[in-house]
């Protein structure tokens, strides 16, 4: 049965590789607008689009994804921090539940 011996700078390379990544990690936020009524949706369309945009527009990398059972609570998956996220939404005049 052949040895297979690895290169020794080969194995140096795959190592060094691994220290110098970058992890980024995807969270998970939830949110609920605190009046429903401020927003310019009517009952038949979501807030989800709005909330994207939002985010979208201010370089926020997400998906933003409605709850089904309620109509003012939306949850954003991103790399952000939730204070990231909590900011630019307030600065764009969405209040939140607290």
């Amino acid at each position: 049965m052949p040895v297979i011996v690895m290169p020794l700078n080969l194995l140096t390379h795959q190592q060094s590789i691994r220290r110098n990544m970058t992890i980024h990690e995807t969270h998970k936020h939830y949110f609920q607008v605190a009046d429903l009524g401020d927003t310019d949706n009517d009952q038949d369309r979501s807030i989800v689009p709005s909330i994207n945009s939002v985010l979208q527009n201010e370089g926020i990398d997400c998906v933003v994804d409605g709850d089904d059972m309620n109509p003012a609570s939306f949850t954003v998956w991103t790399y952000s921090d939730r204070d990231t996220i909590q900011e630019i939404l307030q600065k764009n005049e969405i209040d939140l539940e607290d």
